[in-house]
C-alpha cells in the first residue's frame, strides 16, 4: 500500500502567490513533458498500423488522439503503457510497455520506431509488434529491451545503451543490426542478418556469431576478477592465435588456449587476443581481456568458502558449489587455485599478502545450510537474500557496510561486531530478536516479516529509514476472554484507531471491546482470532501495515448460557406489490437470534427487481454485502413463489447478533421505475368480478360486457392467454400461480392454487 502524495497547504499557498504574480510563474506549476520524448511518441503513434485506415494510436485503448497534444498536456501522464519521471518541469519517458496491453494492441502496431534522444528510457517492449525499423541508439538508460518474435523487423540500432543481453532469434527478417557499445554478454540473432556491428561489448569470442558478411566485432572487452599463472583462456576463446599487449608484443607463451606468463608476473594484465575465427580488425584485436594475476587466495577465507560450498543446497542432491558455476568440487582446490577467482558472485580485493573476499552476491540461488564468514575482515558487502540459509555468522566482519540476508530461514542474527554497517535487511526470516546497538553508522534497517516481540524490536529512532511492520506472534496455548494485551504491546498503549480484530475467515469480529489494552470478546466466542496491533511506540508504518499481527485461539472456558436477542427485519418498499418479488431469510418481522453469534441475512431478488438497487441498514449503519450470488432456481423451499420464478440475484450480509437490532432494507423498486403489470383495480367496483378455483380463472360480467378481450399475464408481464369477453361467466384454465387479469384499463391480481 503505497501512499499517495497530495496537495499540501504549502502548495495551495504557493498557487495563490503565483496567481497574484505573473501568468508565467503560474504556468511553471503545470507538468511539462520533454519535447523530444513527446515528439518521438507522437511520430510513432501517428503512423499507420497493421489495419488499413487506422493509426497506431487507434490500436491503443484510449479515447483520444494524442498526436495533437503538446508537451504541456497532462494527459500524457495517464496514457496507456507509458511511465514518466517525477520531474515537474521536464518529465522524461522511462518505460514503454504496450506489450502488457494485450495481443490486440501490440500485434497491430506498425511503422518505424525512433526513440533516439530519450535518455531516461530504461524499459522498452516491442515484442511481437509489426514495426520494420527500430532506432534507440544513444538511449543510455535502456537496459530492458525486447523485440523478439517480430517477423517483419529489418533494421535495429540499439547502440550506446545499457543492454547486457539481446535475443532476436524470432526476428526472422532482420538484416541490419547495430548493438555496439553496450554491456552485452550474450547475443542471439537469426541467420538472416547480413550486417552486424557488435563491437565494444562483453561477448566471449567462443560464443560470438560467425558467418556475417558485413561484420564489425572488434573489440570485445571482458574483465574478470583474479586468476593465477598460467591462465586458462578457454572459457572466453578457442583457437587463440595471439595474446599481446596494447603495443602488439607477446605477453607470454601460448599452448593451445593456455597462456603462461613470465615468472613473477602479478597484478593487472591486459591481453589483446585474436583467434582463427576472429582476427584483428584494423588496430583492434578481437578481444581485450583484463585480469589480475595473484599468487594465491587467503587460506582463512578459502576455508570458510569450502565449508559452505560443500553443504547441500535447497535443491535435493545438489551441492551449493554446483549452484555457483563451479565445475570442480572446491574440496579438491587449494588456496593457490585460479578456480577461486571465477566463482559466481564473489569479488576479490588484493591485500599485501593474498586475495581477500571483498563482496559476495548470491541472490535467489537456492543455497542452503549454514554460512559462516566470521573473521572475513575484508568483506564489505554481503547479499544473500532469497535462499534457504539456516544460519549466518558475520562476527568479526569489521568492514561490512551492507548486509541483505532477507527471505531466508534464519532464527538468529548477530551483527554486534559490524560497527561499519550502514544498511541491514533481514526481513522475511524467523528472527525472534535483533540487536543493532553496536551499529552506530546504521542508516537503513528492514526487519519486517519476522517474529521479534515489540519489546525486543529496535526503537523507531534507530535509523532514518526503518521498516519494522509487521512482526508476527502466535500464542502457544488457547486463551480465554478477557485477554490482557499489555505484554504483547510491550507496555505501550494500543492504537485503537488502527486496531483490527478478525476471525479465522478474515472477517471483523463485532461486539468486542478494547479498554486499556484489555480485549473482551463477545460472549460465547470461540475459535481463531487475528489482531492487527500498533502502539504509540510502534505506529502503523508508512505503507499502512500494523506493527504486529497476533494470532491465538480462544477456548470457551466457563461461559454463561447463550442469551437470545430479538432481531427485527423490515422492508421499506415504494410499492407493496414488490413483496411478491423479494425473498428474505430471516423473514420480515422479528426473529430470535443467539447474542454474540454471527448470522447471515440473505435477500433474494427476481428479474423484475434485481437491477433496481438495494441498501441494508443495521441501526442506521449502512452494511456492505460479503458476497452476491446470481440466478438461483430454488434458494429455499420456504421462499418459493407460486409461479416458481427464478431468483436473479442473492445479496448476503454477515451480522453479529447484539441487543436492540433493527435491520431495514430500502432502495428496492421496479427495474423500470413502475409496476410492469399496471395499476391493479379493485374487483368490487368495475362491473366485473374475477375469482379462482384450483386450475381456473373465472371472469363474471354483467349483461353488457366490455368489448375488449380478456388478457392473462404472468408477473413478468408475459401474455399467456387471450379470450373474447362474453356475457355471463368466462372460465379460463391455467396452472397454479399468480396472474394478472386485464380487461381494457382494469387489472386484477389473482392466485390460482
Amino acid at each position: 500500500m503505497k501512499q499517495m502524495i497530495t496537495l499540501s497547504k504549502r502548495l495551495l499557498i504557493a498557487l495563490f502567490v503565483l496567481f497574484a504574480t505573473t501568468a508565467t510563474a503560474l504556468s511553471a506549476t503545470h507538468p511539462t513533458y520533454n519535447v523530444n520524448d513527446v515528439n518521438k511518441l507522437k511520430a510513432f503513434l501517428n503512423q499507420t498500423s497493421v489495419e488499413d485506415g487506422k493509426k497506431n494510436w487507434e490500436q491503443i485503448p484510449s479515447d483520444t488522439d494524442p498526436t495533437g497534444w503538446n508537451e504541456d498536456d497532462s494527459r500524457w501522464q495517464t496514457y496507456p503503457g507509458l511511465t514518466w519521471t517525477g520531474d515537474v518541469n521536464n518529465k522524461r519517458i522511462t518505460r514503454i510497455t504496450w506489450w502488457f496491453l494485450g495481443s490486440d494492441v501490440y500485434k497491430k502496431l506498425a511503422g518505424t520506431v525512433d526513440f533516439t534522444g530519450c535518455t531516461s528510457l530504461s524499459y522498452l517492449d516491442l515484442e511481437a509488434t509489426s514495426v520494420t525499423s527500430i532506432d534507440v541508439s544513444g538511449c543510455g538508460s535502456l537496459s530492458n529491451f525486447w523485440a523478439s518474435d517480430n517477423t517483419v523487423l529489418e533494421t535495429l540500432n540499439c547502440s550506446n545503451t545499457s543492454m547486457n543481453y539481446l535475443d532476436l532469434l524470432g526476428c526472422t527478417n532482420l538484416k541490419t543490426l547495430d548493438c555496439s557499445n553496450n554491456q552485452i554478454t550474450s547475443l542471439e540473432i537469426p541467420q538472416t542478418v547480413t550486417t552486424l556491428d557488435c563491437s565494444n561489448n562483453r561477448i566471449p569470442l567462443r560464443i560470438l556469431p560467425t558467418g556475417i558478411q558485413n561484420y564489425t566485432y572488434a573489440p570485445q572487452v571482458i574483465t574478470i576478477s583474479v586468476t593465477t599463472n598460467p591462465v586458462d583462456l578457454s572459457g572466453v576463446a578457442t583457437g587463440i592465435t595471439s595474446a599481446t599487449n596494447a603495443s602488439g608484443a607477446d605477453i607470454g607463451t601460448l599452448s593451445g588456449d593456455i597462456l603462461t606468463l613470465p615468472d613473477g608476473t602479478t597484478g593487472v594484465v591486459e591481453a589483446h587476443i585474436t583467434t582463427s575465427d576472429f582476427p584483428a580488425q584494423g588496430a583492434n584485436a578481437a578481444m581485450i581481456y583484463t585480469f589480475t594475476v595473484v599468487t594465491g587466495f587467503n587460506s582463512g577465507d578459502i576455508t570458510k568458502l569450502q565449508a559452505f560450498l560443500a553443504q547441500e543446497s535447497n535443491l535435493p542432491g545438489i551441492k551449493n558449489w554446483e549452484r555457483l558455476g563451479m565445475s570442480q568440487d572446491p574440496a579438491t582446490l587449494d588456496a593457490g587455485s585460479a578456480a577461486w577467482g571465477s566463482i559466481d558472485g564473489i569479488t576479490w580485493v588484493d591485500s599485501p599478502d593474498d586475495m581477500r573476499i571483498s563482496e559476495i552476491s548470491w541472490t535467489y540461488s537456492s543455497l542452503g545450510g549454514s554460512l559462516d564468514l566470521s573473521g572475513c575482515d575484508s568483506l564489505t558487502v554481503l547479499n544473500c537474500f532469497g535462499n534457504a540459509l539456516s544460519s549466518l555468522d558475520v562476527s568479526g566482519c569489521s568492514q561490512l557496510t551492507v548486509l541483505d540476508c532477507s527471505s531466508n530461514a534464519l532464527s538468529s542474527l548477530d551483527v554486534s561486531g559490524c560497527s561499519q554497517l550502514t544498511g541491514l535487511s533481514c526481513s522475511g526470516n524467523a528472527l525472534s530478536s535483533l540487536d543493532v546497538s553496536g551499529c552506530s553508522q546504521l542508516a537503513e534497517l528492514n526487519c519486517y516479516w519476522n517474529y521479534i516481540p515489540l519489546s525486543s524490536l529496535p526503537s523507531v529512532g534507530v535509523c532514518s529509514d526503518y521498516l519494522y511492520a509487521p512482526q508476527y506472534a502466535t500464542a502457544p496455548s488457547p486463551l480465554t476472554s478477557p485477554i490482557d494485551l499489555s505484554a504483547i504491546a510491550a507496555g505501550s498503549a494500543i492504537d485503537e484507531a488502527s486496531f483490527e480484530c478478525l476471525d479465522e475467515n478474515g472477517f471483523p469480529i463485532s461486539g468486542y471491546s478494547l479498554d486499556n489494552n484489555i480485549l473482551t470478546l463477545p460472549a460465547g466466542f470461540t475459535g481463531t482470532v487475528e489482531l492487527y496491533i500498533s502502539t504509540a511506540d510502534f505506529p502503523v508504518d508508512r505503507f499502512g501495515d500494523p506493527a504486529l499481527i497476533y494470532n491465538f485461539t480462544v477456548e470457551a472456558g466457563e461461559q454463561p448460557e447463550p442469551e437470545s436477542v430479538a432481531v427485527l427485519v423490515a422492508l421499506d418498499l415504494v410499492d407493496p406489490d414488490l413483496r411478491e418479488h423479494i425473498g428474505l431469510n430471516p423473514v420480515e418481522g422479528t426473529t430470535e437470534m443467539t447474542k454474540g453469534e454471527p448470522f447471515e441475512l440473505r435477500v433474494w431478488l427476481d428479474s423484475l427487481t434485481h437491477l433496481s438497487g438495494i441498501a441494508v441498514y443495521l441501526n442506521d449503519q449502512l452494511l456492505d454485502p460479503i458476497r452476491t450470488e446470481t440466478r438461483s432456481a430454488s434458494p429455499d423451499e420456504s421462499l418459493l413463489r407460486a409461479n416458481q420464478q427464478v431468483w436473479e440475484t442473492v445479496y448476503v450480509y454477515r451480522i453479529m447478533a447484539t441487543d436492540d437490532m433493527q435491520i431495514r432494507i430500502v432502495g428496492l423498486s421496479w427495474n423500470d421505475g413502475k409496476n410492469p403489470t399496471g395499476t391493479l383495480s379493485d374487483p368490487s367496483g368495475q362491473g366485473a368480478k374475477v375469482y379462482t378455483t384450483p386450475g381456473y380463472i373465472f371472469i363474471a360480467q354483467g349483461a353488457k360486457p366490455q368489448r375488449e378481450n380478456i388478457l392473462i399475464y404472468n408477473l413478468n408481464g408475459q401474455l399467456l392467454k387471450s379470450a373474447p369477453a362474453a356475457e355471463g361467466v368466462s372460465r379460463i384454465p391455467v396452472a397454479k400461480g399468480i396472474y394478472i387479469v386485464a380487461i381494457g384499463d382494469n387489472r386484477w391480481k389473482v392466485v390460482v392454487r
